[in-house]
């Protein structure tokens, strides 16, 4: 051991290092020895090496007083490393006895000079990482709460904070010190008091106002975690600290920030305006005293000469812009109609801009991020998303997406779908078999897409033929958003949207978009999407039909039952019962089950007649279904009857084929 411990205090840290993992043993086998043995070898080390392992540790972890903090430099990369695992081997430790470490915590916080601002960095830095990593080695999970149930941890933060440590002159000092303020935040509910301070420092000069661009950037960061722990304590500094940080945000000579920065900042300012308290009337003047200057700049940018000579510039500056409004609006995911009423205007200036840069696939990102985010918060005002807004983004969206944002596309119909319903349908009318288009003309270039997407428009889907494994999986993933986007406007009955004059001459092509992917798509998934699609559609219209509220649609309607009946049932029936179907593997039997549960919604959203001269007779019957599986379907009063019916009638046909088979001739 003697031998050890001069090569782990060695000052190199490759000597050093090379004993590292000696150390973590000799931590392990302290955790796993018992508290109730006294006599053990491993009780004498706790006695006689625990505390000279944890000092030389300690002085270890101290940097080279001419460390640079640089990790881009190769020798400090090296030094970095080596007290990462000097960190680790501090967790062992923290596990093996939790309140010896926190003792030694005390005793070199203690040790250091006062006032506290004074001290070497290398030592204040060391003494603040153990303060830092601490709860990382207390069981049970989550160690921080743990470790706040002591009092005398908590005593320590509490001393903590009310030094003079934020006052220290080197900058890792600071961020190390507001990353224990944000890890430890409860404490502040205990001691309201402790928080002014902490406030102050982190948002002037020695945090977002810091001569050093590092301090600025993890205060933004820091800053926006805090005020996430502790919304509700933050409503007496809202005013100050909001005027504070959209002064910092208006002068960005003075204080420059990354545009990460920027966004943590918005979203601060969001969660301190949403999320806090303040009244209706007092969030939505502070909203718009925010935006006035924002959407402003947004509006001399589109009419300067740097959108024309320089639009990459322009439009790197303007999709921060799009962020920012991002950013601030998720503080107010239930905002008071006094505050959608500021967020809608918002709309205006997000099209205007996606209108003047569309092939900017930064603008065109943001722009979507921005409009699901107002479809949240837009309760009250969901009109003008809906009859003004949607159509213009889906215009310019599908005309200039390309196959890495086209799922941007697909997201918004579904989102708009989950979120009003049938009312989306006005949103996606003249969208949709644009969308559908497009899909196609982003599909790989075989022969089969060329020829498919020649049919209604392009809407229709082929086979996978003998494509190419990396060209079948990008055309799968773009099939994909149709078949799910078609199954969000079945689920969620914007059904209207199939019988609008602009799309009802392409319904058929659509549905057999979804019998193929039903069939032909290998994917259990995709079929599955294609069925609820078909089941979702046939409830909701053979309801309307029963009610008499088709509005105008009846015939259509009417032409969707017997395209049931006379096209899908029959192809699924065929599918399911080719040999190459594996009723028994896990996937294909939900499948099975769906489609048995489509049968029973046939059965039940029609009258039972309709279902034998429809599907029972003509179709069931007809391919050789044994008499008494004939009346179990004819029987079956529910759905998970009708799904046994299916699953007996394939296992008798598999029985017998394999009987068949196995005859001689």
């Amino acid at each position: 051991l003697d031998l050890f411990f001069r090569c782990f205090a060695f000052d190199d840290i490759d000597v050093s290092g090379a004993v590292i993992p000696l150390a973590s043993r000799l931590a392990s086998q302290q955790q796993q020895s018992s508290p109730s043995s006294s006599t053990t070898p491993t009780e004498t080390l706790q006695g006689a090496c625990f505390p000279q392992l944890m000092t030389i540790m300690y002085r270890q972890m101290r940097y080279p007083p001419d460390f640079e903090y640089d990790y881009e430099n190769e020798d400090e990369a090296e030094e970095e490393l080596y007290r990462t695992e000097l960190r680790k081997l501090n967790q062992k430790l923290v596990r093996a006895s939790p309140l010896v470490c926190l003792q030694f915590l005390c005793e070199a916080l203690a040790n250091l000079p006062v006032p506290i601002s004074k001290s070497a960095t290398p030592d204040l830095e060391a003494a603040l990482r153990l303060v830092f990593h601490y709860s990382e080695g207390i069981r049970p999970p989550p160690g921080v709460k743990v470790a706040m149930k002591n009092e005398t941890f908590r005593t320590v933060l509490k001393a903590l904070h009310q030094s003079d440590v934020t006052q220290h002159e080197h900058r890792e000092v600071l961020i190390l010190y507001y990353d224990i303020v944000v890890r430890y935040h409860t404490i502040f509910a205990q001691e309201p008091d402790l928080l002014p301070p902490v406030l102050a420092a982190m948002s002037g000069a020695r945090g977002l106002q810091h001569p050093h661009a590092r301090v600025r950037s993890r205060s933004c960061y820091l800053l926006l975690r805090l005020v996430k722990s502790l919304t509700a304590k933050m409503r007496p500094f809202v005013e100050t600290a909001v005027t504070g940080i959209q002064a910092l945000i208006s002068n960005p000579s003075q204080y420059p920030l990354g545009s990460d920065d920027l966004l943590y900042l918005f979203e601060t300012m969001g969660l301190l305006l949403g999320k806090t308290g303040l009244s209706a009337p007092e969030q939505q003047q502070s909203l718009t005293t925010i935006m006035t200057p924002h959407i402003r700049s947004i509006q001399e940018l589109l009419r300067s000469a740097d959108l024309h000579q320089d639009p990459d510039g322009a439009g790197e500056r303007l999709s921060q812009s799009l962020a920012a409004i991002t950013y601030l609006s998720k503080g107010f995911s239930k905002a008071p109609s006094e505050v959608q009423l500021v967020l809608a205007e918002t709309l205006d200036i997000t099209l205007v801009t996606l209108e003047a840069l569309p092939t900017n696939d930064q603008i065109r990102r943001n722009a979507v991020i921005l409009f699901q985010r107002l479809i949240l918060c837009l309760r009250d005002n969901g009109e003008v998303l809906l009859t003004r807004a949607a159509p213009r983004f889906f215009v310019v969206l599908i005309t200039h997406c390309t196959a890495e944002d086209v799922v941007d596309v697909a997201q918004m119909f579904n989102q708009l779908c989950i979120k009003y319903k049938g009312n989306a349908a006005p949103a996606i009318n003249d969208a949709l078999l644009p969308f559908l288009r497009k899909c196609h003309a982003l599909l790989p270039s075989t022969a089969e897409t060329v020829a498919g997407a020649a049919a209604f428009g392009g809407t229709r889907m082929t086979g996978q033929g003998d494509i190419p494994a990396h060209l079948l999986a990008e055309q799968l993933a773009i099939q994909k958003l149709t078949f799910v986007v078609l199954q969000h406007i079945a689920v969620y009955r914007a059904t209207a949207a199939f019988v609008s004059p602009a799309n009802a001459p392409s319904f058929e092509s659509i549905l057999q978009t979804m019998t193929d992917g039903a069939v032909n798509v290998e994917d259990t998934s995709v079929k599955r999407t294609c069925l609820q699609f078909y089941r979702e559609l046939l409830e909701g219209w053979t309801d309307e039909m029963n009610r008499g509220v088709s509005n105008g649609s009846l015939g259509l309607q009417q032409g969707f039952v017997r395209y049931v009946s006379e096209s899908f049932v029959p192809a699924m029936l065929e599918h399911i019962f080719h040999p190459s179907f594996d009723e028994t593997d896990a996937n294909q039997a939900r499948v099975v089950y769906d489609f048995g549960s489509l049968l029973y919604t046939y059965k039940v959203g029609r009258v039972p007649e309709a279902f034998e001269r429809s599907i029972l007779l003509p179709v069931i019957q007809s391919r050789g279904c044994p008499v008494h599986i004939i009346g179990g379907f004819r029987t079956s009063s529910s759905q998970k009857q009708m799904v046994a019916c299916v699953q007996e009638w394939m296992k008798v046909s598999k029985a017998h084929a394999a009987t068949v088979t196995a005859t001689p001739n």
